[in-house]
């Protein structure tokens, strides 16, 4: 629905975070899947195509009704990270959800790949837990705790 006399051809929306993209799950009843309602409502504004990065997860592409670019700045990242000394690093996702893209990550860094099972204890404290790991795991992030169960 285009505003009479409007002379855009195309409207692109440039969301450089898609903050509700996390709502891209229905785990309780009652919870209703906020990523898709935002979504919709975007499209009725008329937009075309939506330009956006890093989407929380793939599934999210799917409650457009228009076009999606979904740009990543993993290579720009690892860019970065190559300048530091990777000596003993690995990379670690925080739960096989997101193990894909830690695995592009460490491919891209010449790392080795690790993945833990993430609890959300709220909203500003996560638990990975590394069972399993055979040393220690530090982590730059002041809100997350790693158990390595040793």
């Amino acid at each position: 629905m285009r505003a009479a006399g409007a002379s855009a051809a195309q409207i692109t929306a440039v969301i450089p975070h898609f903050a509700y993209a996390r709502s891209d799950k229905k785990d309780a009843s009652r919870i209703s899947l906020g990523g898709r309602l935002v979504a919709d409502l975007i499209a009725t504004a008329g937009v075309d195509r939506v330009l956006t990065m890093t989407l929380h997860a793939p599934q999210v592409h799917g409650f457009f009704s228009v076009p999606v670019d979904h740009l990543t700045a993993i290579g720009v990242l690892a860019d970065h990270f190559r300048a530091d000394d990777l000596t003993d690093c690995v990379v670690v996702s925080p739960d096989l959800g997101n193990a894909k893209t830690a695995t592009q990550f460490a491919r891209l860094l010449g790392l080795p790949v690790a993945a833990g099972s993430k609890m959300r204890k709220a909203d500003d404290e996560v638990v990975i837990d590394m069972s399993g790991a055979t040393s220690p795991v530090s982590v730059r992030s002041s809100s997350t705790t790693i158990a390595t169960g040793a």
